[in-house]
């Protein structure tokens, strides 16, 4: 019976035929270069790989039993340079684009229509902003502690980003309703404020469904991490 061996948890590649072949040279001394190099690699699923030397190397049936390998196989991938900091620094890049974005847009409406009205908005504008932006800020703040490593404080500080995320949707949506009565009863814009309500609500109900997805995934977080850009 041919003799087997076990590697659970191994990602091969194609450099890995060699360090397998050094395991194999490790589990039974009595192996040389070039028998050990022709050891089998038999992927049975995902993650875990088996490995079968010829048969010549184990012809009785005194090795019929499995050899177990309880290490892990790594293989370090080098890629390029601009690979590499693209995946250092990308949520947090991201995460100042947005707010570069949206202070340039909003400071060409803001003026205008919040600080020198011709007819005051309501107050729940303000509110409004100062909520939105603040969400902006505390994603570059968990962006910038994940990239120094403070990963107990992302997590702490995060429990507010639950009750920040709450107070976003509810002042989204009231806020949304409010202008939009405000734009038909005291600006007298017609149809346009009813047509266009349902934009905002939109984006309220699609900001919902990603930011309760990503607390539900909070520890997945290739998931987490994502959802909250999206977010």
């Amino acid at each position: 019976m041919r003799r087997h061996f076990f590697l659970p948890g191994i990602d091969l590649h194609r450099a890995a035929h060699r360090t397998c072949s050094r395991i194999a040279r490790s589990l039974h001394p009595g192996l040389n270069a070039w028998t050990a190099r022709r050891v089998t690699l038999l992927p049975v699923r995902e993650g875990v790989v088996r490995i079968r030397p010829p048969p010549s190397i184990f012809p009785s049936a005194e090795h019929s039993l499995a050899t177990a390998f309880s290490g892990r196989l790594v293989h370090r991938a080098h890629p390029a340079a601009f690979v590499r900091l693209l995946d250092r620094y990308f949520y947090l890049g991201m995460s100042l684009l947005i707010l570069v974005l949206v202070t340039a847009t909003f400071s060409t409406t803001v003026p205008s229509r919040l600080f020198h009205p011709k007819t005051a908005p309501p107050y729940i504008v303000w509110l409004h902003g100062a909520v939105f932006y603040g969400w902006v800020l505390f994603f570059i703040l968990q962006s910038g502690l994940v990239k120094i490593r403070k990963t107990r404080w992302h997590r702490t500080i995060g429990w507010f980003g639950l009750a920040l995320g709450i107070a976003v949707f509810g002042l989204g949506v009231s806020t949304t309703i409010v202008m939009h009565r405000f734009e038909f009863l005291t600006l007298h814009q017609g149809q346009n404020a009813i047509v266009y309500i349902s934009i905002p609500l939109w984006d309220m109900l699609c900001f919902a469904v990603v930011f309760s997805l990503a607390i539900l995934w909070r520890k997945k977080l290739e998931y987490h991490r994502r959802l909250m850009l999206i977010a």
